[in-house]
C-alpha cells in the first residue's frame, strides 16, 4: 500500500489503478462528484474496477444532496 499526496486534481488519477480510494471531508465531496458522474455511464472505458469512497460530514442534511447518485452507483 502506497498513500501520497495530493497533488493537482483531486480526481486526477482516479481511473488508472483497478482500486482507488477517495477520502473527502465536507464540501470536499464536490470534485469526486464529477468522478462518480463518469461511473455512472462510463465504468467500462477505465481501469478502474473498485472504487471505495469515504466522505465525512457533521450534517445528517449534507448527505441527502448527494444520495440519489450513490445510490444510482449502488445499482450498478
Amino acid at each position: 500500500l502506497y498513500i501520497d499526496g495530493p497533488f493537482g486534481s483531486p480526481s486526477e488519477e482516479v481511473f488508472n489503478y483497478e482500486v482507488s480510494l477517495c477520502v473527502a471531508g465536507g464540501i470536499g465531496v464536490t470534485p469526486f462528484a464529477s468522478v462518480l458522474h463518469t461511473l455512472l455511464d462510463e465504468w467500462q472505458l477505465y481501469k478502474l474496477r473498485r472504487l471505495y469512497f469515504i466522505w465525512i460530514c457533521r450534517e445528517l442534511q449534507s448527505f441527502y444532496w448527494f444520495a440519489d447518485l450513490l445510490c444510482a452507483l449502488h445499482q450498478k
